[in-house]
């Protein structure tokens, strides 16, 4: 059976399009021997082929920094999906597409799924998707999954692809500096069997720092081929950030073809207050008055709720205690009363402190204070 992953970044609305693609023909569970939520679904095309669809974890690259972008990236390197369905957020491109090129660099066939084309254009951005197609080299398909526009498109268009699937990659390329160590780093490593992890995409995590690339190449590879991929290297000055840089420097190129924002003057209610909030002198101080300000919060709500909860378990310690008379002996009513009850009491007390701090800190994150300040 055809497999299709589901890739993107978090917050991009990837849940929205794994819902509405797959409906109730999906099921939740774990990867094997990790704690990262699994969800597989079956998807009909309208050419009567059926494809199981993978949610991948949320991640912002493929980089084996977190145990959500090994297991993105080792699913797409060692099951080898016959697509990749690439969710970006339109209003957020630039952020959005770098990820986008990692998908590339793996080398498998990759269409780009343009999701939150309504809020893209209530903040006042232009987007030719015919351009940004061509501009990347891949399939380009607009939506709005939270109101299923443009899920009838995906379908066809879809189910097509599955027929005559798109070339892997895209238009993706470094500078020629990069290009060229790239291409000798290459050489050195094609020799060596690495199974699934194609040459090209470790040349460019061994310039990016990978660990776990950079474990794996280490114990294959000879000493003298070792030193001539540090030799390599060597050649690019500050290479980690070169790439970076590379990538967003290309993705700025392709979106001064295929995209603008008009109204540039007219800042949206959320923007005026991110400028207030991340201002570099006013930002700080109040952080700091909303911290105390959550805190006196804290204190003030939890503590009539633990008065209440302690003089409740206090009263039915002296209920224990009046009640439990002979032939139950003295010392196992004050067991209960002072032990069991009391203990419980104090450890019962802490909960409404406890539940009122992390939902005032989740919502400050849920809202994107926290990730902002």
């Amino acid at each position: 059976m055809t497999v299709i992953a589901l890739a993107g970044q978090p917050n991009v609305g990837k849940s929205s399009v794994f819902n509405a693609l797959t409906g109730l023909r999906q099921h939740v569970g774990n990867w094997p021997g990790k704690t990262v939520e699994k969800k597989e679904g079956l998807v009909s095309w309208p050419q009567g082929r059926e494809a199981r669809l993978i949610d991948l974890p949320g991640t912002y690259s493929l980089t084996s920094h977190t145990i959500e972008e090994i297991v993105s990236r080792d699913f797409i390197l060692r099951e080898n999906p016959d697509l990749i369905l690439n969710v970006v957020d339109a209003a957020n491109l630039e952020r959005n597409l770098c990820l986008t090129t990692e998908l590339m660099d793996v080398q498998r066939p990759v269409v780009v799924l343009l999701n939150m084309m309504d809020l893209a254009d209530h903040k006042g951005y232009r987007i030719d998707t015919g351009a940004l197609s061509r501009a990347l080299g891949v399939p380009v398909i607009p939506l709005v999954a939270s109101r299923r526009e443009g899920l009838a498109g995906l379908h066809e268009t879809v189910g097509r692809w599955l027929e005559q699937p798109p070339a892997p990659g895209g238009a993706f390329r470094f500078s020629a500096a990069v290009e060229d160590v790239l291409s000798a780093m290459v050489s050195l490593l094609a020799p060596y069997d690495f199974a699934d992890y194609p040459a090209r995409w470790l040349a460019i995590k061994l310039l990016e720092d990978d660990p776990q690339v950079g474990e794996m190449v280490t114990g294959r590879l000879t000493p003298a081929d070792l030193a001539g991929l540090q030799t390599l290297r060597r050649r690019l000055p500050e290479e980690t950030d070169l790439v970076a840089a590379g990538r967003y420097r290309w993705i700025n190129t392709v979106l001064g073809r295929a995209a603008r924002r008009e109204n540039l003057g007219r800042l949206s209610p959320s923007d005026r207050v991110d400028r207030i909030l991340t201002h570099r002198w006013l930002g700080p101080p109040i952080l700091l008055a909303a911290l105390a300000a959550i805190f006196l919060t804290i204190f003030r709500l939890a503590t009539p709720l633990e008065d209440l909860i302690g003089n409740l378990f206090a009263w039915l310690g002296n209920l224990v205690d009046t009640s439990l008379g002979p032939p139950v002996p003295t010392w196992v009513s004050h067991l209960l009363s002072g032990g069991v009850l009391a203990g419980v009491g104090t450890a019962m007390s802490f909960v409404p402190l406890i539940f009122i701090s992390f939902t005032m800190f989740g919502l400050l994150e849920d809202v994107g204070y926290f990730a902002r300040a």
